[in-house]
């Protein structure tokens, strides 16, 4: 099971602690390789879900006119390696995964409040 690393408040010391991955990962994938990367995705242990759009008949359509799909998977080892398998996967365009690009974490409580990373 994929676990997240968050901070969590232990009187006044701050510890690891480790929570499971429970969200679908949100993808953009262009709608002539749906079929194909569904079936790379199964082959991964996911499922691809077409989003239905909640407006309109027909699934979500992103601004350049791609399917927004919701890929689930039971288990996830390695949230990094996942990223760069799906975005590798030929006509996946992007996930929601923001993999190494945070800088700073602000964490609060009620009486204090931590800054770790950037300046």
């Amino acid at each position: 099971q994929m676990f997240n690393k968050v901070f969590d408040f232990v009187g006044s010391t701050l510890g690891f602690v480790t929570l499971p991955f429970f969200h679908d990962i949100t993808c953009e994938v262009l709608k002539e390789a749906y079929s194909y990367v569904s079936r790379k995705i199964k082959e991964m242990g996911g499922e691809l879900i077409l989003r239905p759009n909640k407006s309109k008949a027909g699934p979500v359509i992103s601004d350049d006119g791609h399917f927004i799909v919701d890929v689930h998977f039971d288990t996830i080892e390695n949230i990094k390696e996942l990223n760069n398998k799906l975005n590798n996967i030929e006509g996946l365009i992007a996930t929601s995964l923001f993999v190494g690009l945070v800088t700073d974490l602000i964490i609060s409580n009620k009486e204090e409040t931590y800054r770790i990373g950037g300046k």
